[in-house]
């Protein structure tokens, strides 16, 4: 901590605090919605290779054998309040987690990256199955820690 961490406008505290709750509801409705779609799109167009499962919040997958989830939290900065998306691998001989690539949903359903680089928005062209394989790009060349 620091001074600015006192330095904010303690009256607006409540306001910041409903409106980064409502923004984060709808960025992770948003994201399971996509996972919801990616559990279609494995089974029609990749032969089965890609297996997305959605439970009790959980975003489970497994590309050519290997498994995969994506944890979603609540992130909020300055420039707004998100869905943090961290995807993950399991490691080899314990029972710990790699993590593989981490990115920020929008209550959009756009995609923010490292450094606040916009990635997706839904006005591209085919933005779900554009994520959908960028992180299995990513889920395949990752090497799990020992």
């Amino acid at each position: 901590m620091n001074n600015l961490d006192f330095e904010y406008d303690h009256d607006d505290f409540q306001r910041d605090l409903a409106r980064a709750a409502r923004n984060f509801k709808r960025a992770q409705e948003n994201f399971y919605a996509k996972a919801e779609y990616w559990s279609e799109l494995g089974p029609k167009f990749f032969g089965g290779m890609i297996t997305i499962k959605t439970e009790a919040g959980n975003i489970i997958g497994q590309v050519a054998g290997k498994n995969f989830a994506i944890a979603v939290m609540p992130l909020s900065n300055e420039t707004g309040s998100y869905a943090l998306a961290s995807v993950s691998i399991p490691n080899l001989y314990d029972e710990f987690r790699t993590e593989v690539v981490r990115f920020l949903v929008d209550e959009n359903g756009g995609v923010t990256g490292d450094g606040g680089a916009k990635l997706l928005s839904n006005e591209d062209e085919t933005p779900d199955y554009r994520l959908l394989a960028a992180i299995v790009r990513r889920v395949l060349a990752a090497e799990p820690k020992g």
